[in-house]
């Protein structure tokens, strides 16, 4: 399946909040356009899933909460061995995990 559709992915994406890396002036990142959204570093603190994201040359991140922790391990892994891919070519992906 894709991961995009993943049962432990229903509601997680656009997240509820951003908090972004970058000078006043610059917009924020158009999160429904997962197109532009490029995949920095995925990394699980403290049982805290943290995404990092790039949008026109500033960087972003935000915090998914997920119960499974096994589901968080593994997600952080795909997602880093995808850095540098669009969130909406990584979410296209069929993952068996």
């Amino acid at each position: 399946m894709k991961l995009k559709d993943h049962p432990a992915m229903i509601d997680k994406w656009p997240p509820g909040s951003v908090s972004a890396c970058y000078e006043i002036g610059h917009q924020d990142p158009p999160l429904s356009k997962t197109e532009q959204l490029i995949v920095i570093e995925a990394k699980i603190i403290k049982d805290d899933f943290y995404l990092d994201f790039e949008f026109d040359q500033n960087t972003y991140s935000t915090i998914i909460s997920f119960d499974n922790l096994k589901f968080k391990q593994n997600l952080s892994q795909f997602l880093n061995n995808n850095k540098g891919r669009s969130l909406k070519e990584v979410f296209d992906i069929d993952v068996d995990f």
